[in-house]
């Protein structure tokens, strides 16, 4: 738990209330409003975990998307 602060303080009924999200790639603990993806949790990166569900890793980052979108409006 010493990676997160929020979780290191939630009681023990808090941290066992977890919910499975984008499609098993993160954990959303609702009752301390914490969200973990499943690389930081493992300790690998995402392209680990693309590889090991078969998927394509995104095709451009979230900053070179906005800026794209930004200029098409």
């Amino acid at each position: 738990m010493a990676w997160s602060d929020r979780l290191a303080g939630a009681t023990p009924r808090q941290r066992a209330a977890y919910e499975i999200e984008d499609f098993g790639t993160s954990i959303h603990w609702p009752g301390v409003d914490e969200d973990i993806g499943l690389s930081a949790f493992l300790g690998v990166s995402e392209d680990v975990i693309y590889d090991a569900l078969g998927w394509k890793g995104p095709s451009m980052s979230t900053k070179d998307h906005l800026s794209r979108t930004a200029g098409a409006g």
